[in-house]
């Protein structure tokens, strides 16, 4: 957060624009699966600490790519969650990618170009605007471990969000306490503690809450 206020005072920077591959940055917290939360909300809180301490930031947004879940995330969470953020007038616009895009071009160019470090969800993104479907694959990231039952490719992924970020930021739980993290295991450590005291998983860590994982293909 500091580094990014550095660069935004020197630069007066006016909008910080995140991107986030997959929908783990929607999260309220009280899902059962959370994915990769700890990257995006560490993204989140930085941008939030920069924007209240430099005065030439006036927009925080979140541009969201492609419906891609991993870690136990659902599809089904991230819809509900859109739908949500809408009712709450967060949701500033929405987009189709297609291969025809000079930029989506030239972003299938670079994941392919970094095979095998990509991610699954990249590969889910490309596998779609390519024009797969269902259970596929792309063989790029079977060595991973990944097989076609793991994935369902649809044409969500094709699709691209933009969000004000303070409205995804307001419905988030457990919020303050998980900015004090000092790391990525303390930030794990904070979240079991919130979800348990909300009464979210119990005592051995299983969820017992109101959103349990639920598949919608």
């Amino acid at each position: 957060a500091a580094a990014l206020t550095v660069v935004c005072q020197r630069e007066r920077i006016d909008a910080l624009v995140l991107v986030d591959a997959g929908v783990d940055s929607l999260l309220r917290h009280d899902e059962q699966g959370l994915g990769t939360v700890t990257e995006d909300a560490y993204s989140l809180l930085a941008a939030e600490r920069a924007a209240r301490a430099c005065a030439t930031v006036r927009h925080v947004l979140l541009f969201a790519v492609g419906c891609g879940t991993e870690g136990g995330i659902s599809e089904h969470d991230f819809l509900a969650n859109l739908q949500s953020v809408k009712r709450a007038g967060g949701l500033l616009a929405s987009r189709e990618l297609q291969l025809e895009m000079r930029g989506v071009r030239a972003y299938v160019d670079a994941v392919r170009a970094c095979v095998p470090t990509n991610t699954t969800i990249n590969m889910q993104i490309v596998a779609a605007l390519e024009g797969n479907f269902g259970q596929h694959c792309p063989p790029e990231i079977v060595p991973r471990g990944v097989l076609p039952h793991h994935l369902w490719i649809t044409p969500l992924h094709t699709w691209s969000w933009l969000f004000d970020a303070r409205a995804i930021i307001a419905r988030k739980l457990f919020w303050q306490p998980l900015g004090s993290a000092t790391s990525t295991a303390h930030f794990s450590q904070i979240m079991r503690e919130q979800r348990a005291a909300a009464k979210l998983i119990d005592k051995h860590g299983k969820y017992v809450g109101g959103r349990p994982y639920a598949s919608m293909f």
